[in-house]
């Protein structure tokens, strides 16, 4: 997904993960999970006004970011900004090889339409019931 950040959205995001990363939940900042790691160094290496490519995952761990927020405009508007990207049904290839989870969803999904009938589960479970 590709998102065009202004200077102040990138000052904004900053403050955010700071706001969580350094709230001394993992030890005052010492402790950085991986994906939000990543997710700071795209932040930092990004020119304002220039496109970001971020995943899914990405933009949920922003908004969870996003939760120490002040609700000023500026905040609330990239929050929108932000969720509709996870509305929108634009699926960027690079996500796929990003995100190996990805690929393991699409591929278990794609083995339980082929294997799973859904009469099948609710017949074994109405027999169940019956026993």
């Amino acid at each position: 997904m590709t998102l065009e950040l202004s200077e102040h959205e990138i000052r904004i995001l900053k403050i955010w993960s700071d706001n969580v990363i350094h709230s001394g939940h993992y030890g005052d900042g010492d402790i950085t999970l991986p994906d939000e790691h990543i997710i700071l160094q795209k932040i930092n290496q990004t020119i304002p006004d220039s496109n970001v490519i971020f995943t899914e995952q990405d933009i949920r761990i922003i908004l969870i970011w996003s939760d120490t927020n002040y609700r000023t405009p500026e905040e609330i508007m990239l929050i929108n900004k932000l969720k509709s990207l996870l509305q929108s049904p634009e699926i960027n290839d690079f996500e796929y090889y990003e995100n190996p989870f990805h690929i393991f969803k699409v591929i278990i999904n794609k083995i339980s339409t082929l294997f799973i009938k859904p009469g099948n589960i609710t017949n074994k479970t109405n027999r169940n019931k019956e026993k």
